[in-house]
Parts: structure tokens; C-alpha cells; sequence
């Protein structure tokens, strides 16, 4: 779901990108706060030349794809496609962590944005299969030379146990860390 409290991620995409961009949205997120409902039809409304929902339920026009697959060799046509990638609370519902952010990166064009918004380690219980580290995406960043725009906790309706990290990220090169650098870097909890 895209909250309310961290659409400013979105607005600092644009100022990155401007509007008139293609989006890769990771899950069909509902924007419940909004007339439109649903972030597909929030983009598309606001400039977006082309969206892509990602999501294994097929809802809200989402392409039913697996994210713990490499997508890229599936179709080699998403390879560095999309100018903003974003992940408003989906990688945490996913079994293979290293390949979900690995298809992020491959989506995401050099100088492309992703934004990433998931639950902090110790907030969330019950609601997903992984948590964060505070410091996860500027260590993800250091690793895979992505440059850091924006890197909060925020908390969803001023409750400590619904803190998120939100991050803007740009992407500065080619090529994904490999799988063992990534387990060294990841401050990841699974439970």
C-alpha cells in the first residue's frame, strides 16, 4: 500500500525524474487516501508515460510475474526499462531477498530512481517475512555504488511498532552485487 506518510518519496522521484517517466511499480498498490485508489491510475493520471504493476494476484492490472525469479531472463526486454522502480512494502512479503532487489536493480535504468519503503527490524509483527536494518539501503547503496536522495524512518500514524525506512535511491551503473556480497551487506531479518 502506498501510505500517505511516505508519498513524499514519490514527489522526491519526481524532482529527480520529473513526471513523464516509466514506472515499475513492485506489488498493486492501493492508495486508499486517494480518489484514484490505486497507484496505477494515480501515475498514469499525473504524467506517467507507461506503468507496470508487478504482483503474483494479476489485481488492479498487475502482470502476474514471480519476483524470487531472475525476470530479466524471462524477458531480457525489462533490462534497465523503467526510469522509476518502486517498492512501497513488497520485498518483504518475498522468499528470495537477494533476487527481488537483484530484478529491482535490473529494471531500473542507470540514472534511474528507486524508491523502497519496508518495516524496520522489531516493528511490523505478524505482518510480513522479512524486516530491515535502520542502515540497510545506504549499505545496499555503498556495495552496489547507488546514490543515496532520501533516507528516513517514518512512522505510520505516529506508532513506533509501524516504523518504516524509506529511501530514494539512484542507480549509478550496471550490474548488481553478487549474491554472497549481498548476504555480507544485508541486514535482513527473517520473522
Amino acid at each position: 500500500m502506498l501510505l500517505q506518510e511516505v508519498y513524499k518519496t514519490v514527489e522526491v522521484a519526481w524532482g529527480v525524474l520529473g513526471k513523464q517517466i516509466k514506472i515499475c511499480e513492485l506489488g498493486n498498490q492501493l492508495m486508499k487516501w486517494r480518489p484514484e485508489g490505486v497507484a496505477k491510475r494515480y501515475f498514469l493520471n499525473n504524467g506517467a508515460l507507461e506503468h507496470v504493476s508487478i504482483d503474483l494476484n494479476g489485481k488492479h492490472g498487475a502482470i502476474r510475474l514471480d519476483l524470487r525469479t531472475d525476470l530479466i531472463v524471462l524477458n531480457p526486454n525489462l533490462k534497465s526499462y523503467f526510469d522509476l522502480v518502486t517498492n512501497f512494502g513488497t520485498t518483504e512479503h518475498v522468499d528470495n531477498q537477494y533476487m527481488v532487489f537483484k530484478n529491482i536493480d535490473n529494471f531500473t535504468k542507470v540514472n534511474g530512481v528507486m524508491i523502497h519503503t519496508v518495516p524496520i527490524i522489531g516493528t511490523w509483527r505478524g505482518h510480513c517475512n522479512y524486516h530491515y536494518s535502520n542502515d540497510f539501503f545506504v549499505n545496499l547503496s555503498s556495495a552496489a555504488n547507488y546514490r543515496v536522495v532520501f533516507n528516513e524512518l517514518i512512522l505510520i500514524g505516529g506508532r513506533v511498532d509501524r516504523t518504516l525506512i524509506s529511501s530514494v535511491l539512484i542507480k549509478q551503473k550496471e550490474d548488481f552485487v553478487g549474491e554472497l556480497e549481498f548476504e555480507k551487506i544485508s541486514k535482513i531479518v527473517k520473522g
